[in-house]
């Protein structure tokens, strides 16, 4: 990882900085130290107490440091911190409201699918790796958890500016645990991983596979 900022920039930012398959470097080494830990329920429980340590993170993942090193709970406040600070919501307002409404209709995944891929494409092999995420670390604690998951995420995926969406935080929610439940029909792989684990130079990262759309 580079000495770049690391908070509050696009995703095109974190992307030229380091990525691999369009996907922020920075992502890839989180999900790796918290798939690690996968089996522990409290990882995406609020950690404030970690946000203290988030610069001695950034340190350490210039200096390649192995992800067994670093502690679930940091790696998670540090991608949900993230993902909150990116100067546009990964899935854009637009596109949240298109999904608000589809999830009050008739629910066709053809609709579902023409409205991410209004996103554009960095957004959306990034969301895809995110949803990948979340179904591994559900697949561990059963169905209901994934609903927990979801509704964490939500806000950080689909934005916080529109009063609209915040007062629909529920229901962005379930709109995440559906995009999870069909995600090869809705998003499908383009290049799929042939080997679940990825090497950066000197750090090996554990990766779920299929994440690139």
């Amino acid at each position: 990882m580079t000495t770049q900022k690391v908070f509050g920039v696009s995703l095109m930012e974190s992307i030229d900085a380091k990525s691999y398959n369009g996907v922020p470097f920075v992502l890839y080494y989180l999900f790796a130290a918290i798939e690690l830990q996968s089996h522990d329920k409290e990882i995406y429980k609020s950690h404030p107490e970690q946000a203290r340590y988030l610069p001695s993170l950034f340190k350490q993942m210039n200096s390649n440091i192995y992800v067994e090193n670093i502690h679930p709970y940091l790696a998670a406040t540090a991608v949900e911190t993230y993902l909150s600070s990116l100067t546009e919501p990964l899935i854009t307002n637009l596109a949240s409201e298109s999904l608000s409404t589809w999830m009050q209709t008739d629910h066709c995944h053809t609709e579902l699918k023409s409205i991410l891929f209004t996103l554009p494409r960095e957004n959306r092999n990034t969301l895809r790796f995110i949803l990948c995420h979340l179904k591994l670390i559900a697949s561990v604690h059963g169905t209901s958890y994934l609903s927990r998951l979801c509704f964490i995420f939500a806000p950080k995926l689909m934005g916080k500016s529109n009063k609209k969406l915040l007062q629909l935080s529920a229901a962005n929610g379930k709109i995440l645990v559906k995009l999870v439940e069909n995600l090869d029909k809705v998003l499908p792989s383009a290049v799929p991983f042939s080997n679940p684990t990825t090497v950066f130079s000197d750090l090996t990262i554990k990766t779920t596979d299929d994440r690139q759309v």
